[in-house]
């Protein structure tokens, strides 16, 4: 499945609770000429569009900003498998 989104080219990417990134598609790839294999891994906020001036910021912006929409989101429950 990782392989399947990360191939995809839409402009996605993923974070882990550190902001470490951990999926960058080829999407996002071709949007911002940073290829995957120089992001996954990286801090969001480390990323060369964010100046070293502003990256305590960013940092702070972008926590802030997940958790508060993850908040907002219902918890994703699995669904029991029904046989036909």
């Amino acid at each position: 499945m990782h392989s399947m989104l990360a191939d995809t080219l839409a402009a996605a990417f993923v974070v882990d609770a550190g902001l470490e990134i951990v999926l960058w598609t080829a999407g996002m790839a071709d949007v911002t000429s940073i290829p995957a294999e120089e992001t996954l891994g990286k801090k969001l906020d480390a990323l060369p569009f964010v100046s070293e001036e502003t990256r305590g910021a960013a940092h702070v912006a972008i926590a802030s900003l997940l958790i508060s929409s993850s908040l907002r989101l219902p918890p994703v429950r699995a669904r029991a498998r029904v046989a036909r």
